[in-house]
């Protein structure tokens, strides 16, 4: 038998911060990386070249197989398992919480 109740949140500010800033710090990471893949530069050293062209393959494989709907689903999934056993304590399987446990703080 399942039962749940709500638990009290710890205050916004110290969770907004945190994650703003993560957030802020990652998204300049991957919009520095997605420009340069997506431009024509072409990198002169050669330990440079081999990664830029997995890059762009990678990119070309992501659009032809459609990954931007299936990573949208699993990044909702990953979301969803995070917060429901902390906000209204719910016990779910021990298969799913060790998988949740990654995107703890």
């Amino acid at each position: 038998k399942a039962v749940g109740k709500c638990k009290l949140c710890e205050p916004l500010e110290n969770s907004a911060l945190k994650l703003l800033g993560v957030a802020s710090a990652i998204f300049a990471l991957l919009f520095a990386l997605f420009h340069m893949l997506r431009s024509t530069y072409k990198p002169r050293h050669w330990a440079l070249r081999r990664p830029v062209l997995v890059g762009r393959r990678i990119l070309i494989r992501w659009s032809q197989y459609s990954m931007r709907a299936k990573a949208k689903n699993i990044f909702t999934l990953f979301q969803i398992l995070a917060v429901v056993p902390s906000t209204y304590e719910v016990s779910l399987p021990k298969e799913l919480t060790e998988w949740a446990a990654v995107l703890r703080w």
